[in-house]
């Protein structure tokens, strides 16, 4: 009877180690298009390529590894100072009480600075900045308090 567990508990392991060894790679390089997809969406102002980011960033339905969700997670922020009015108006209309959540676990900092910029400071009071010049409806005004006393609080 215990030599039948072994073997079996032996057999379940190889079998989950190959497939995942098998997944991992096709679903890094899926990972990667959806990446550079998002981010060119991005670029051309449309929120779907934000909501996306968020996506892999937040690991919403657990199919990016770590890794693609801090990178996802670094260029949110990057874009949340580059493109602030794009940002808020996506964003404010997600379910808030989730994306503050995850704001609120994330945090908003970045380790790489975006090009321009030279200190932390710089960036979140260029970000200040650009939100407090904002004007939106009643969502957008609610994200935007919520991210300025976040950054007040750091």
């Amino acid at each position: 009877m215990i030599k039948r567990w072994i073997v079996f508990t032996a057999l379940v392991l190889a079998v989950v180690g190959c497939n995942q060894g098998k997944s991992y790679p096709e679903r890094s390089e899926f990972t990667v298009k959806e990446y550079a997809a998002a981010v060119k969406r991005v670029e051309a102002n449309d929120p779907a390529g934000l909501i996306k980011l968020y996506q892999i960033a937040a690991n919403v339905d657990d199919a990016y590894t770590d890794e693609y969700g801090s990178v996802a997670n670094e260029k949110l922020h990057i874009y949340l100072h580059s493109k602030p009015t794009l940002w808020i108006k996506t964003f404010s209309q997600v379910d808030l009480i989730k994306f503050k959540a995850y704001i609120k676990v994330s945090g908003i900092a970045v380790t790489k600075l975006p090009q321009g910029v030279s200190s932390d400071e710089q960036f979140a009071e260029e970000i200040f900045s650009s939100l407090k010049k904002i004007k939106g409806d009643e969502n957008e005004l609610e994200l935007i308090k919520y991210i300025l006393d976040v950054y007040e609080r750091h």
